[in-house]
C-alpha cells in the first residue's frame, strides 16, 4: 500500500491519550508495577491474610522434598564418584544412578517429614487454642520422635531433641524472614 503510514511513524505524543489510564480501564492487570502490592477483591481478605492449613501443607512439604531431594542427590553422586574411582569410565553412569537413588529417597523422607510437621502444629494450635513458637517447638520435637519410633528408644529421643534444635533454628529463620518462610509459620510470641 502506497503511501500508508506504518506502525513506527505515527507520533503517539500528539493524540493527546493518556496511555496508562486507557490501560487500566481496559484491564486493571495491565497497571503493573503496583507499589500497593497484591490487589483483592474484597479488602478483608488482605486483612490479616495468612496461610491457610492447605496452603501451609502444599508450602512446607514441597519445599522439603525439593530440599530433600536436592541434598540426596548430590549425596548421591559423590556416593557414586567415589565408588566408581578417577579412572573408570562408568563414572557418570554411577553418579547419575546414585543421584537417582538417594535424591528421590531423600526427597520422600524430607516430604514425609514435612506433612507430619505440618500436622502435629496444626493440631497442637488447635489444641492449645493458639499458634506461638511452643507449637512448633513441640511439633518439630514430637514429628522426628513418630519417625524414628521403630528405631528404638535411643534413636529415638536422639532425633527428637534434634528435632527441637531444628524447630528453633526455624524459627530463628522467621524472625529473618529467611526464604520466605515467615507466610508458613505462625508469630513467635
Amino acid at each position: 500500500m502506497a503511501g500508508a503510514e506504518s506502525f513506527d511513524d505515527i507520533n503517539y505524543d500528539d493524540l493527546d491519550i493518556d496511555l496508562d489510564s486507557a490501560l487500566v480501564d481496559i484491564n486493571p492487570m495491565l497497571s503493573v508495577p503496583n507499589p500497593r502490592g497484591a490487589e483483592y477483591i474484597f479488602n478483608d481478605e488482605f486483612q490479616g491474610r495468612k496461610l491457610t492449613w492447605g496452603d501451609r501443607f502444599t508450602w512446607l512439604i514441597g519445599g522439603a522434598y525439593l530440599t530433600g531431594s536436592a541434598m540426596g542427590g548430590s549425596y548421591g553422586v559423590v556416593h557414586g564418584l567415589r565408588s566408581s574411582g578417577v579412572e573408570n569410565r562408568l563414572a557418570l553412569a554411577r553418579a547419575l544412578n546414585g543421584a537417582s537413588k538417594f535424591g528421590t529417597s531423600g526427597g520422600q523422607k524430607a516430604a514425609i517429614m514435612a506433612l507430619m510437621f505440618s500436622s502435629l502444629q496444626t493440631v497442637g494450635s488447635v489444641f492449645r487454642n493458639r499458634e506461638d513458637k511452643w507449637t512448633v517447638i513441640g511439633a518439630a520435637a514430637v514429628t522426628p520422635a513418630i519417625y524414628y519410633s521403630q528405631s528404638g528408644i535411643l534413636r529415638m529421643l536422639g532425633s527428637s531433641v534434634v528435632g527441637a534444635g531444628v524447630g528453633g533454628l526455624l524459627l530463628v529463620a522467621r524472625s529473618m524472614d529467611v526464604l520466605g518462610i515467615r507466610r508458613a509459620l505462625p508469630n513467635a510470641h
